[in-house]
């Protein structure tokens, strides 16, 4: 049994005239035909679709990380640091990645759009804020107010001190 032969350069999806929802054609070749026309789009390299992947990854990440940051600086106990700082690491390695691919795409080469050469700004500056970032959590260790304690220990923060005998 043969395939049809299908040319490469036809269309992938064709609209409904009926409906606004796109059919998709299934033919043999039509992956790298998506490929090539998701490069002509952003411009870049092969790279291109990692660094966009780990840079949206590494934006979520980084939020998450930003709101246990946020919960730390209203609890500000031992506990409540360790969260913070596990996932600013975490956010941190992600962004050290996408900053990898941001690298390899610059020694790869080829034509980038502004679009590709705002993002790769953009994962240059959110690795350098995150690295701050993680560096004021850990810096704000040292300082007097730092209560210790957390669920394990049995303090209650919001104690005055007495004890109560029952």
């Amino acid at each position: 049994m043969t395939e049809p032969s299908v040319p490469l350069n036809n269309v992938i999806g064709q609209q409904d005239q009926n409906s606004s929802c796109m059919v998709y054609l299934h033919v043999k070749g039509t992956m790298p035909l998506l490929a090539e026309r998701l490069q002509l789009d952003l411009g870049g390299n092969t790279s291109t679709s990692f660094l966009l992947i780990f840079a949206l990854i590494a934006g979520v990440v980084g939020a998450a990380s930003v709101l246990y940051g946020l919960i730390h600086l209203r609890i500000w106990r031992t506990d409540s640091l360790a969260d913070a700082a596990s996932s600013a690491i975490v956010a941190l390695t992600i962004i050290a990645f996408a900053f990898g691919f941001v690298c390899k795409e610059i020694i790869l080469g080829g034509h980038r759009g502004k679009r590709l050469h705002t993002l790769e700004a953009m994962i240059a500056v959110s690795l350098l804020s995150q690295l701050l970032y993680l560096l004021l959590l850990h810096a704000g260790m040292f300082r007097s107010r730092h209560r210790h304690g957390g669920i394990g220990t049995g303090h209650d923060p919001r104690s005055t001190g007495a004890t109560a005998v029952i």
